[in-house]
């Protein structure tokens, strides 16, 4: 689901938003889908851009909350988007929710990184 100019709800395939991301390569090194069973979607978007962090399950908003709180402290700190999403899911794991392996990093494949 994505939200239209009107604020409305909005459903579009995974691959309609592959495709669009597909235009962001040259912008974009992470993109993170923090929505439920997002997983997917993150598969198909990891074609087109380095790293993807999707949900393999439905994610409360605490959760969300502190695993981006936690994900972007560490990148604004200079840190790897690798260590980023490692502290986003420590800080869901502090809180003692359960959720700290609903996010799942997708790492784009050497070959694709390197353009071949």
């Amino acid at each position: 689901m994505i939200e239209d100019e009107t604020g409305k709800s909005k459903l579009v395939s995974t691959t309609a938003l592959a495709d669009l991301f597909e235009l962001c390569t040259e912008h974009a090194e992470c993109v993170i889908l923090n929505a439920c069973y997002s997983e997917v979607q993150a598969e198909a978007i990891v074609q087109h851009i380095d790293y993807v962090i999707g949900m393999s399950d439905a994610v409360g908003d605490t959760a969300a909350i502190k695993f981006a709180t936690g994900f972007y402290d560490t990148l604004g700190a200079g840190r790897s988007i690798e260590t980023a999403y490692k502290f986003g899911c420590s800080a869901i794991q502090l809180e003692n929710i359960p959720e700290h392996l609903t996010p799942k990093l997708k790492k784009k494949s050497l070959n694709q990184l390197s353009g071949n």
